[in-house]
């Protein structure tokens, strides 16, 4: 019996060819424009199993293209509820 999170594996070379199609002039436009003006810096925000992906990307982001990153921490907000002191 296949998991569901094996379905959703098996599902991602579908998924990104169908995007890289379907969206392929959207991607140049967006590719385009960061490399005409570069972000100063990255902050991504992933919840869960993301977590991992958002961790390899600080590491490419800042590793191989120099821009500093950072990672959110939204569970922190969402999840417990934390109210920072003012």
């Amino acid at each position: 019996m296949t998991s569901f999170l094996e379905k959703e594996i098996n599902q991602q070379p579908d998924v990104i060819n169908n995007l890289i199609t379907k969206h392929s002039s959207d991607i140049e436009k967006i590719t385009n424009s960061l490399r005409k003006k570069p972000p100063r810096f990255a902050l991504i925000a992933a919840r869960g199993t993301s977590d991992n992906a958002a961790i390899y990307a600080k590491y490419l982001l800042s590793g191989i293209n120099k821009i500093p990153s950072g990672l959110a921490m939204p569970s922190l907000y969402t999840l417990y509820q934390f109210i920072p002191d003012m």
